[in-house]
């Protein structure tokens, strides 16, 4: 029942934003977990149906079972087994779909493509990147700032030429397991490995990260509140900000509880491994 509510709610977001919410991915990825671990079993009681009973591959199921392990593994139909196995193995190819899937498609700005003209004198022009046609762009329409629109191209030493709309990260609607990999940062790092970096091989700051953006957030909620009132300033940023700030906090209490938790826990270990070999 929570799977068809959440595939309700999911369908009805992906529809009309394009985006998979945060929740349905967490839930892919814990189910395919716990159906995963679930379907061990149907796989041991498939082996034990078309093994031979005397083989050694099925004797040491037998024997390394525990009881009510064994006992499901014997009473399980073939076809049951098999659809338990379909189902998780479904199940993981859904939370690793959804871990990977892009909220927008990639950029089509790439450093590598950008490299200094001394660098290309002396070692060639080296195009990386895949191209991937016109995209649509997360930066603001009419934002200006000293990162982003007309400032960077008319800056100095910014010949790249690459319409706005096209100089974003692919952070910028990754996969959650770019993020956690950082991949999006791969390009600039082989493009500075290979020279000091430029002007024109930077992203431009877009979506949420553009200052002119936020300072516009700010100052709307600043004017809401009364720029003359006290402390509106503080509050202003707390009421644009709270989810961000409590967030921050919240992981930062965790990172100090682990910091203070790991002398005990390697205290219990060792203590565990000391009466370890003192049994044997």
């Amino acid at each position: 029942m929570t799977g068809i509510a959440l595939a309700y709610v999911t369908s009805s977001v992906v529809l009309t934003t394009g985006k998979t919410p945060l929740v349905t991915t967490v839930w892919a990825v814990i189910q395919s977990v716990f159906v995963g671990i679930e379907a061990r079993l149907s796989v041991k009681s498939l082996l034990l149906h078309y093994l031979d009973p005397a083989a050694e591959q099925a004797l040491g199921l037998s024997a390394g079972a525990p009881w009510e392990g064994f006992t499901e593994i014997v009473k399980q139909e073939p076809l049951m087994a098999a659809l338990r196995v379909l189902r998780a193995a479904l199940y993981v190819a859904l939370g690793f779909m959804l871990l990977c899937r892009r909220e927008m498609p990639k950029t089509g700005f790439d450093p590598r493509d950008h490299m200094p003209d001394d660098y290309v004198k002396e070692h060639g022009r080296r195009n990386k990147s895949k191209k991937v046609g016109d995209v649509a762009s997360p930066n603001s329409p009419g934002v200006l700032s000293p990162a982003s629109g007309d400032w960077a191209a008319t800056s100095p030493g910014d010949d790249s030429h690459v319409p706005h709309e096209e100089r974003f990260s692919n952070e910028q609607g990754g996969s959650i397991c770019m993020r956690l990999m950082f991949d999006f940062i791969t390009p600039l790092l082989v493009a500075g490995g290979r020279a000091a970096l430029e002007a024109k091989q930077l992203f431009l700051l877009s979506g949420d990260d553009d200052a002119v953006l936020n300072a516009r957030k700010l100052t709307r909620e600043w004017q809401a509140l009364g720029v003359t009132r006290k402390n509106s300033l503080i509050k202003a940023v707390l009421r644009l900000y709270r989810v961000e700030l409590a967030g921050s906090g919240i992981l930062m209490l965790l990172s100090i509880a682990c910091t203070l938790a790991q002398p005990q826990v390697l205290y219990v270990v060792l203590l565990l491994l000391i009466a370890s070999a003192n049994d044997e």
